[in-house]
């Protein structure tokens, strides 16, 4: 359904649109995260080929996000 809007479309493909640049990876500039060894390496195993791929990322750090501090939150990734 976001893919309908144009606008919100192309900020949902910014990833493909910045890493489909002449130059990316050989120009030597750093102007995002995706400029990164870590996004370069996922790149070598052949992550986000395509132009609608998401990764969702997270960080635990034993921070209580509930009210209650009784429960933990785990976030698990999948990437395919």
């Amino acid at each position: 359904m976001q893919y309908q809007n144009p606008s919100r479309a192309e900020e949902l493909c910014y990833q493909y649109i910045y890493t489909s640049r002449d130059g990316f990876g050989k120009d030597g500039k750093i102007g995002d995260v995706f400029d990164g060894e870590c996004y370069f390496n996922l790149l070598k195993m052949r992550y986000f080929q395509d132009a609608h791929d998401v990764a969702l990322t997270g960080s635990i750090d034993g921070y209580q996000i509930f009210h209650q501090k009784t429960e933990d939150c785990w976030i698990v990734l999948f990437f395919y």
